[in-house]
């Protein structure tokens, strides 16, 4: 049997805590070992944070989103971006089955230092008047007839910026 190709355990690990996390499943004392041992860090580190969206007039799931961030060469997701040194950051978007093929938008907010942005499909920051109308989306007419993870922005960064993902039905 040829031996597993190590190029591909950081996804597989993190693949792997993605699921256990999305169902809340316990990880057994030898696969939490051995999955710390290629994160470098905790469990809790091997999964996107993620976050249920609810519609507003049932309050019943809509779907989720996830947001991971990368820094450098680390195997791990981490809670922020360092300053100064690479980072990636992407999303997954998981709609619940009643909501596969239903186009939305995808809308990004940024808060950089005390601006709260909207970031257009040309990555330009687009200042947010708190006009729901004016919401300018990522990605629009989107349609999800499975999960769906983006690539947003790798780069360095000078100045703390926080992220939400947004998803929204298409006007």
């Amino acid at each position: 049997m040829a031996a597993p190709n190590e190029s591909h355990y950081c996804d597989h690990v993190k693949n792997w805590a993605e699921a256990k996390s999305l169902y809340n499943l316990t990880d057994e004392d030898a696969e939490k070992v051995a999955i710390e041992g290629i994160l470098g860090t905790t469990v809790d580190y091997g999964a996107r944070k993620s976050v249920t969206g609810l519609f507003a007039s049932s309050a019943t799931p809509a779907g989720r989103s996830s947001l991971g961030i990368t820094n450098g060469a680390s195997c791990r997701y981490s809670p922020a971006g360092s300053l100064s040194a690479s980072t990636l950051i992407y999303f997954l978007i998981t709609h619940s089955s009643d909501h596969l093929n239903q186009s939305i938008d995808i809308i990004i907010v940024a808060v950089l230092r005390s601006d709260i942005d909207l970031i257009s499909n040309r990555l330009q920051l687009i200042p947010h008047t708190g006009d729901a109308s004016e919401f300018a989306a990522f990605i629009s007419s989107a349609t999800f007839k499975k999960s769906r993870q983006f690539e947003f922005i790798q780069g360095i960064f000078n100045d703390p910026l926080n992220i939400a993902v947004s998803c929204l039905p298409t006007r």
